[in-house]
């Protein structure tokens, strides 16, 4: 009776073992086709990508006339040579620009790029918007891209932004930029620092305005460093008055802002936060007070710091005591004595940075 009832159980554990080998077997099948077919993709890209290669180069050079370019056949075709031509973009540094807006719109290039905007995909979307910015200057490439700084999807948004921007397109303000992407992750990206950066010159009456309706920490501290880049001096007080904001991120933004801004009228100020609970705030601190060449409030700082617990802010100070030297350095050799870890960073100081001479501070 026992043998019966192993019979059915033994059976059904047969099955199962074959139904998982022919499982395993077409995945495994599934893969290699995959491989087979990727391995395909991608020679028929480098083919096409060494023939175009041959055709690109004297039409961005100026030695043939673009009716030679054939028109892009298939998505395959289109990404290898845009490929191919962001790599030599990066590679010629913009020496191929005016040119290469002419064979980008010769080989359809823009219309392919309309025909991204359209797709349902959020990922075909921003391609789409990062070909565009490629484009020459065009009222419909800017109208196109401007539509999709309302598209639901915040990445998509940013990649809009950050294509009117490269742009310098007329008529698109960095309020319009903000707007659209404030209240979304999208100001979490890099890229939205990217798009400030690009638009702040000669933009500090628009910084300091949306500086003041800023809410979030994270949008105050992309603000902040674009006053920076805007470099206008006169926007340093505005700067200031976030040394006292809830943010760390805020603070240690606002200070760097004034080092960028070189102003030394805040030092006091800066010099407060030299206490501050989060060490990236000190960390900006003595940056900060490096810069000021020997100020007594600075040297006062950066004796300060030289103490701290945390490395890279005492290592900061330090070096920049180096260069200064002084009293403040001998003080700092005699404490050494006790402080294994401070005298190696005052030798590792010593190594890296001469010390600052009377020829140095004056002007040639």
């Amino acid at each position: 009776m026992m043998q019966h009832l192993m019979e059915p159980a033994l059976l059904i554990l047969i099955v199962i073992s074959l139904a998982l080998a022919a499982a395993a077997v077409l995945l495994w099948l599934g893969l290699l086709l995959y491989r087979v077919m990727d391995n395909r993709q991608r020679r028929k890209r480098e083919q096409t990508a060494d023939r175009w290669l041959s055709l690109l180069l004297p039409a961005l050079e100026g030695g043939q006339s673009l009716n030679a370019l054939p028109r892009l056949r298939g998505r395959l075709e289109t990404e290898a040579v845009l490929g191919l031509l962001r790599d030599l973009a990066e590679r010629f540094r913009g020496q191929y620009r005016d040119n290469l807006h002419a064979v980008l719109k010769h080989i359809g290039a823009e219309e392919y790029g309309f025909r991204l905007l359209k797709k349902s995909s959020e990922n075909f979307r921003m391609r789409g918007c990062a070909l565009l910015a490629w484009m020459a200057p065009s009222a419909r490439v800017d109208e196109k891209l401007a539509v999709l700084l309302r598209d639901p999807r915040p990445g998509v948004r940013l990649e809009a932004a950050h294509a009117l921007a490269a742009r310098s397109t007329p008529g698109i303000s960095l309020q319009t930029i903000m707007t659209s992407l404030r209240g979304t992750e999208a100001m979490r990206s890099d890229r939205t620092r990217d798009i400030i950066r690009l638009m702040a010159p000669g933009q500090s009456p628009a910084l300091g305005w949306l500086l003041q309706s800023a809410v979030d920490a994270r949008e105050k501290a992309l603000l902040l460093d674009g006053l920076a880049v805007a470099g206008d001096f006169m926007y340093a007080t505005q700067a200031a008055t976030y040394l006292s904001d809830a943010s760390a991120k805020v603070r240690a933004a606002a200070v760097d802002a004034l080092e960028r801004l070189a102003d030394p009228l805040h030092i006091d100020a800066v010099g407060v936060l030299a206490r501050d609970p989060d060490p990236r705030v000190r960390l900006s601190v003595a940056h900060y007070a490096r810069t000021m060449h020997g100020d007594n409030t600075a040297t006062t700082v950066l004796e300060f710091l030289a103490m701290d617990r945390h490395f890279e802010v005492r290592r900061t100070a330090v070096h920049a005591l180096a260069v200064w030297r002084g009293r403040s350095w001998d003080h700092l050799t005699a404490l050494a004595r006790q402080d294994p870890l401070l005298e190696s960073i005052m030798r590792e100081a010593t190594q890296s940075n001469p010390p600052m001479t009377a020829a140095t501070l004056v002007p040639a």
